[in-house]
């Protein structure tokens, strides 16, 4: 599931309330959106640090499943790389965003 945060975020899937911003010029939609991905991506990056935390702490402390003994720092370890690579694509997101705003202000678009 972790793995189509990244694919949503990149095709703009993600719930967008522009009750505020309909009437805004594209350019500042485009920066509302370059900072709400920023933010976006410090939120993923930091859940990714925190999860390897957590794995590691789990594994120290040999952590397994009730019914089946197995080890559950594994599937956690499995979201690590989902949410990393949210996070950067979150920031490549505010990047275009951006520099789309930018282009669009310059008349270069």
């Amino acid at each position: 599931v972790a793995l189509f945060l990244p694919w949503c975020q990149s095709r703009g899937g993600h719930i967008i309330v522009d009750f505020f911003t309909a009437r805004a010029a594209p350019a500042t939609r485009r920066r509302l959106d370059a900072i709400g991905a920023a933010l976006l991506a410090a939120v993923f990056l930091m859940l990714a640090w925190r999860v390897a935390v957590g794995v590691a702490d789990m594994k120290a402390n040999g952590e397994t499943s009730m019914l089946l003994a197995f080890p559950t720092w594994i599937t956690y370890l499995l979201l690590v790389p989902a949410l990393a690579l949210s996070g950067a694509n979150g920031l490549y997101m505010a990047w275009s965003h951006w520099r789309q705003a930018r282009a669009r202000e310059d008349g270069t678009e």
